[in-house]
């Protein structure tokens, strides 16, 4: 994997997520046709409506979206707990031991610029090896 290519994946995504919470942010306070459907209520800035919502309780959300709502909470809160966990997995066990591998060590980076990434790829390891 080429390291610039990473980069500019991270920094377009990154930017594409500022981009669309700000935008948002700004057309959630003028929804159209707000005379029609509803009267007219204040709304919170950003910041605390994701705070508030983090907080809800179950059966707020079974009062607002029904049973189909609260069981989507309770998917999304749980794939966001298993994928801590399989971070902290990565992140700690299986980095250091993909970097200590030497299947790449005598490949010359120098002609190929920014795959030393790779070092940190499976690739590394050799096969039957007990790491």
């Amino acid at each position: 994997m080429i390291l610039s290519a990473l980069t500019t994946s991270v920094g377009i995504n990154l930017a594409l997520t500022v981009l669309l919470a700000a935008a948002y942010s700004l057309l959630r306070r003028r929804p159209p046709y707000v005379e029609v459907y509803s009267p007219r209520r204040p709304y919170a800035p950003l910041e605390p409506w994701l705070a508030a919502a983090w907080r809800r309780a179950e059966e707020d959300i079974h009062a607002a979206a029904g049973l189909d709502g609260v069981v989507f909470i309770r998917i999304f809160v749980f794939s966001i707990r298993v994928f801590a966990a399989a971070a902290v997995l990565g992140v700690g066990v299986l980095l250091p031991v993909n970097f200590l591998g030497d299947q790449l060590r005598e490949i010359d980076f120098t002609d190929l610029p920014n795959k030393s990434i790779d070092l940190f790829s499976i690739s590394n390891v050799q096969d039957g090896s007990s790491k």
